[in-house]
């Protein structure tokens, strides 16, 4: 696209180019926000087992008080072993889980990210 860009006078695809990175910014900063936002981690309650078994987590601690993880939508992540509420996936993507903090700039970061690649490629057949 660059060398596309360079060829092509700069008059004629200046509004292109400026939707095509300001597209790239809000992207890349809501890939960075997904990225660096806690996604809703939860405290877990210890329970005291043998080491050998692997413990199964039901509850949760909110503000002292002990809760069910289906109250918070609550799921366990694999990846991070965190307790995330409103758990939807781990995305290797962002890196992160996607939980209820951090739903948002990961909805943001696919939906720029699939207008961008819409746009450029309907770009190339101008």
């Amino acid at each position: 696209t660059l060398v596309f860009m360079l060829l092509v006078p700069m008059r004629d695809f200046l509004g292109l180019t400026l939707v095509i990175v300001t597209l790239l910014l809000i992207s890349l900063f809501s890939l960075c926000l997904a990225m660096y936002t806690e996604p809703g981690i939860l405290p877990i309650e210890q329970i005291r087992s043998s080491e050998s078994q692997r413990r199964r987590v039901t509850h949760v601690l909110v503000d002292g008080a002990r809760h069910e993880l289906s109250a918070f939508r609550a799921k366990m992540c694999r990846q991070t072993e965190n307790c995330v509420e409103e758990f939807d996936h781990y995305c290797p993507w962002v890196g992160n889980a996607v939980g209820r903090r951090n739903y948002r700039y990961f909805v943001a970061f696919i939906l720029t990210v699939s207008f961008l690649a819409f746009v450029v490629a309907a770009s190339v057949c101008l």
